[in-house]
């Protein structure tokens, strides 16, 4: 990835999006990896990747905006304080149960 290894980085989520998108960037280019022309190609796909990942970011913000009241209500606050201990309680039951079924 040579110099756009920065980039990358920087904005993150490298094994799901930034490598595909040089891989795939450096395929349809031709270009053979290590060159010059390669870098060049695989650093505008990781630009273009993250700008677009920005961009997505940015429309989810925007979108859940009329949301906000409703997210921010008490009986949503309630629910969400009561979802990790019920992950928590349901893993554990599952954890117990298989115990028995083994002994």
């Amino acid at each position: 990835m040579g110099s756009s290894y920065y980039l990358a980085c920087l904005t993150g989520n490298i094994l799901n999006l930034k490598l595909p998108s040089a891989i795939n960037a450096i395929k349809v280019s031709g270009f053979k990896q290590g060159t010059k022309e390669a870098d060049v190609v695989v650093g505008i796909a990781i630009a273009v990747s993250s700008l677009i990942t920005l961009v997505i970011l940015a429309l989810g913000v925007i979108l859940l905006m009329p949301l906000e009241s409703f997210m921010t209500s008490e009986a949503i606050g309630i629910a969400a304080s009561n979802v990790l201990p019920a992950l928590f309680g349901a893993w554990l039951y599952r954890q117990r149960c298989r115990r028995r079924h083994h002994h």
